[in-house]
Order: C-alpha cells, then structure tokens, then sequence
C-alpha cells in the first residue's frame, strides 16, 4: 500500500472563528490581498467579518473582486494588477471560484510567466518551481472544499475549456472554515455546492487512488451531506445542518486532494468549459447515471470486484433504512441520488442549451480530462454519451 497525504498547513472549523481571521493573517505579514467572491455584497456579513478582522490588527488590504469562476485572462490582469502592492498574503474569501483564483495568484506572483505556463490540458503544464505565498482561504459555500486542495480551476475563454492549475505549492497555508458564513446562501447555492461536496466525496472513496485515510474521511463527509444537504436547502433554523455540510465540503477536498475524482467531474469540467452549467448542479445530475454505469461495468469484470464491495457501504448510508434488502439496496441508492435532486429542483441539461448533438463532443472533452483518470473503470466514449443523454 502506498499513497500520500497532503493538507493545508493549519485548519480551524467552528462558529465564531472568522473572529481570528486578523490575528491569523498577522501571522503572514501586514499586507494582505483579498481576492472576494463578487457575489458577496461588500455590506454581507462574511465581507463585514473578514475587514473588522483584519482592521483590528490594523493591516494593509488591497482587495480583488472575482466574479463568476476565474477566468485564465482575469487571473493574468489581476497578476499584472497587484504586484506592485508586493502582498505577504492572500486571503481568498467566498466560493471555490474566488479560493481558486487566490491560490493561483499567489503562485503566479512568486513564480512568474503566465497562467498558460502552467495550466494542464491547454497550456504548457510546467510545475510550479516554487510555492506560493501564504494563502489564508475562508469559504462561504459548502462545496468545493478548495480551502483543502493543491489545484486551481480556471476557465479558457480562448479554449472554451475548464483547465486546472496543479501543485503542491498551491495547497492554502490555513483553511478557515466557518460554517455560519454559509447561513445565509439562497437554496439554490446551497443545492449546487452541496452537490459538489457529496459527489467529491464518493468520487474519491471509489476512485483508483483510494486509499484507507480518504475512505474514511469519504464516509464521514457523505453521512453529513446525505443527512443535511436537504435541510440545509430547506432553511429554518438548521445551524446543524449547515455545520454539517461545511464539515462535509472541507473533508471532500481532503479526498480530492489525496485520492482523485471519477467521470462525474470530468464530464462536469467538460459542460462547464462550454455551456453555462453550474458546476455541482451537473455533478448532481450525473452522479447517479455514472455510478449506475460503474457498477454495471465494475460487475461485467467480477461480481466479487473490489469496488463493489465498497459500493455496499454507499447503501448503508444513502439508504440506511432498508436494512435487511441488500440485494436491491444498491438500485434504492441510485433512486436516492436521483430524488436528491429531483427535491432540490435542480434543472436537467437542456434548460442550459445542450442539445443531443452536442453530446459526443461534450463526452470526447470528457475523455480528456484528468479527472476522468481516476474513475474505477474505463467508461468508453458511447457510454459517457449515454450518461449524458440520461441527464439531458
């Protein structure tokens, strides 16, 4: 058995910590760069947090508004933009969008060149000599779990692709995670992102690079977000519900990091790349079609096939109340995975403009990607058609 681990430097989780947002990045300097989620109002509660943290240590603040997922020519502007600032730190404060652009500014300002220099798939894939400076990540959504990865997602307007930016040297220096910054996201944030953690999760318990440490952090985080991610969409006083889910978020990117993914997120990364799909919207519809199609795969090589095995705990806790039925638990589980959804309103893929002509090219993207590598079984490119017209 050999695998390796890798987390931020330091995490913190609980109520109220965003309190020590400022003493914290007092750790790493005085001047800080503060790269935010332009869907946070300057005047919203994590915003108001995170400046009276940082005012109470009397820091320097630049701050960069990133709106919608970072595009490869934004993060090049926002380089050139802030250099001269000459930051010590940057805090990335919002979704996995605005983490990801935080990270990626920081390797570039230490390392030089251009995004393109470094970006997998479409660029020129050279590793980060050096790490980055200190990245101190806040997020304000349960999903991503970027404030616990070593990669940065961007878009390619040029390209029409999602690429990602990849290293050790990305990894944030502090994680600070506070689920009450996530109390007041509007259901339809809290379904998608919600999504995306519990897909990240079983993604990496069943992917190739599982191992013993990311299965168990992979169950903890889908028994949270099978039991809160509802809730936490309904709202009402779910404090719990919300605790759990950013629980959930921060131990899928754990999972991703030390593990890999599976063909829900490469062919999600490849409709992202080209329509207007939210990305753990797209996880949420194609979980449920990928994994019924691993299994039939999975069960095609051997009915005793080691994934198949660990499929039966997926039962245990997507469907714990049909004890006793194992041998239609796992078709109870994929109903399961579709009701989730279906509860949440999340809307199919032709609501965005995919038609079913657009479905080889979406699944030939798909086969490139990197996270697709990880998926338990090679899943050939009719067969990601077919997921995708499931979904459509």
């Amino acid at each position: 058995m050999n695998f390796e681990w890798m987390t931020p430097g330091r995490i913190i989780f609980g109520r109220g910590s965003i309190g020590r947002a400022g003493r914290l990045a007092v750790e790493f300097g005085r001047r800080i760069l503060l790269v935010r989620d332009g869907g946070l109002a300057a005047d919203s509660g994590p915003v108001e947090a995170v400046y009276a943290a940082l005012a109470g240590e009397r820091l320097e603040v630049e701050e960069a508004v990133v709106r919608g997922e970072p595009a490869v020519e934004a993060v090049d502007e926002l380089v050139a933009r802030v250099r001269s600032f000459e930051p010590e730190a940057v805090c990335g404060l919002g979704g996995g969008s605005a983490i990801d652009a935080a990270k990626a500014v920081s390797a570039l300002l230490v390392n030089g060149g251009e995004v393109l220099d470094y970006l997998e798939v479409i660029g020129r894939g050279r590793p980060f000599s050096m790490p980055g400076i200190p990245v101190l990540a806040i997020p304000t959504t349960a999903g991503t779990g970027a404030e616990a990865t070593r990669n940065a997602v961007l878009t390619s307007r040029a390209y029409k692709v999602k690429a990602s930016l990849r290293g050790a040297g990305l990894m944030p220096r502090l994680a600070l995670v506070d689920p009450a910054l996530t109390d007041s996201l509007p259901p339809a944030i809290t379904a998608s992102t919600g999504l995306d953690a519990l897909t990240q999760c079983l993604e990496s318990y069943l992917c190739l690079k599982a191992n013993p440490a990311t299965d168990a952090l992979a169950l903890e985080g889908m028994k949270r977000a099978s039991r809160s991610l509802l809730p936490a969409f309904r709202g009402g006083d779910v404090a719990e519900a919300r605790d759990d889910m950013a629980l959930a978020a921060l131990l899928s990117g754990l999972c991703l990091t030390n593990a890999g993914l599976g063909a829900v997120h490469g062919l999600a990364a490849a409709l992202g790349g080209l329509f207007p799909v939210p990305h753990g919207a797209a996880c949420g519809l194609l979980l449920p079609h990928v994994l019924s199609a691993n299994i039939r795969a999975l069960a095609a090589q051997s009915t005793s096939h080691p994934v198949l095995v660990k499929c039966r705990r997926l039962d245990d806790i997507l469907v714990p109340e049909c004890e006793g039925l194992e041998g239609v638990k796992t078709v109870l589980c994929i109903d399961r995975l579709l009701e989730m959804t279906a509860k949440m309103g999340i809307p199919r893929l032709s609501s965005y403009g995919i038609k079913d002509s657009d479905l080889p090219a979406l699944a030939a993207a798909a086969a490139r990607t990197g996270s697709i590598k990880g998926n338990p079984v090679v899943l050939p490119e009719p067969v990601l058609v077919d997921i995708l017209r499931a979904a459509l």
